[in-house]
């Protein structure tokens, strides 16, 4: 009798715990969306003098490195900004962009920009390695995204290095 006492009393307090236990709500904390950075596949190299000469061996360094990082693929492209075609000036210098290899894993990348961060300039040059997503594309323009409503009825957009309107189409006469 004792043991059907104890069954009865279990019994009853677990049927009424167990049905509040299941209802009651369960707060599961959302998960944040993790925020994805982009990577930077770009780095942004400039070399240069404050008056005076270049240093020299800073500028074969940097030109040794960005060899090396396309002969291993970490480098795709090389972009040249200045000096262009023509005469250097007495003080020399570069400004460039190196672009990630197409196969070329982060970390390869990553390498090879800690490569150029090692290099070291003398007093009275500058010397700046600045990582990026993407190289700038020299002479490439964004227009704003405007319709102009033309006699006939249709649209033209904007276009070409200054962003003008297109010419309206002409309707036969």
């Amino acid at each position: 009798m004792e043991k059907l006492v104890r069954w009865v009393l279990i019994g009853s307090l677990l049927s009424t715990t167990v049905p509040v236990l299941a209802e009651s709500p369960v707060l599961i904390s959302p998960t944040p969306t993790p925020v994805v950075k982009p990577q930077n596949r770009a780095v942004n190299i400039s070399i240069g003098s404050m008056g005076g000469m270049l240093d020299g061996a800073a500028l074969r360094a940097v030109r040794q490195v960005v060899g090396y990082g396309i002969a291993s693929g970490a480098v795709d492209t090389f972009t040249v900004y200045s000096p262009k075609a023509g005469a250097i000036p007495k003080e020399g210098g570069l400004t460039a962009c190196a672009n990630a290899g197409f196969s070329a894993t982060q970390g390869k990348f990553n390498t090879f920009i800690q490569d150029l961060r090692t290099i070291k300039t003398k007093s009275g040059s500058f010397y700046n390695v600045t990582p990026a997503i993407n190289c700038p594309i020299e002479g490439q323009v964004a227009c704003t995204l405007e319709l102009k409503i033309c006699p006939d009825g249709t649209g033209v957009g904007r276009t070409g290095p200054f962003c003008e309107f297109q010419p309206c189409p002409v309707s036969p006469k």
